[in-house]
């Protein structure tokens, strides 16, 4: 298991990348919308962290989120080869799902979502 990205929600992406893309020398290796979640986002290299910027453009948690506590950190993502078996593992453990999708990710990969009470209010995915 490692760190796949951190996501941070922004009430632009164009506004945001000047800061990502210019102040920290971050490069967007994608960009697009995420219907789904009725978002746009952009994903950026910076040094060795991958960053995720989550911008609401329709209803959903995401605009939910913005609108209660605005622009900032989101989620914590990390990558298994196997999202089954993480799953199980932390369900096991305690740990709630609060969302789970197969092959519905941004990247065509799964995705699932662990409730913030269970992780000491971190959101956390884990995606594959």
């Amino acid at each position: 298991m490692k760190i796949a990205h951190l996501g941070i929600v922004v009430r632009s992406i164009d506004k945001a990348l000047p800061l990502w893309e210019i102040a920290l020398k971050g490069e967007v290796s994608y960009r697009k919308a995420y219907e789904r979640e009725n978002a746009e986002i952009a994903m950026l290299k910076v040094g060795n962290v991958n960053i995720e910027l989550l911008e609401p453009i329709g209803e959903g948690v995401l605009k939910r989120f913005l609108d209660k506590r605005g622009e900032g950190f989101h989620h914590i993502a990390f990558r298994v080869s196997d999202l089954n078996k993480a799953e199980k593992k932390f369900n096991s453990l305690g740990f709630e799902t609060i969302e789970s999708s197969r092959q519905d990710g941004v990247n065509g990969g799964g995705a699932l979502f662990f409730n913030p009470k269970f992780t000491m209010g971190i959101l956390m995915e884990i995606i594959s």
